[in-house]
């Protein structure tokens, strides 16, 4: 909860009215929970990927990982490390 100073007074006027309505903002019950939902592997496409939704907010996050030696230790060098290294979205794309 935001500390009563960051409030302007119209904002805690409104809040404390919501308090002894027994209504939340979201006009929730006090003791009323916000919905959870969560999944796991919703994106077929990554190598892990999440679902969550805690009322009206969702976030979805996958990861795509390719196990193995780096150009680096395969004998690339350090120019081909500094190529991946200027574009990271190039390097996520071909693989």
């Amino acid at each position: 909860m935001a500390a009563a100073h960051l409030l302007s007074p119209g904002e805690r006027l409104w809040h404390a009215g919501g308090f002894a309505a027994g209504v939340r903002v979201d006009g929730r019950a006090p003791g009323e929970l916000r919905r959870v939902y969560a999944a796991a592997g919703v994106l077929p496409a990554a190598a892990g990927s999440a679902e969550v939704r805690l009322g009206g907010t969702h976030v979805i996050v996958g990861v795509k990982v390719r196990v193995g030696m780096g150009q680096w230790a395969a004998g690339g060098g350090a120019d081909s490390d500094r190529a991946a290294a200027a574009d990271p979205l190039a390097l996520l794309l071909s693989s």
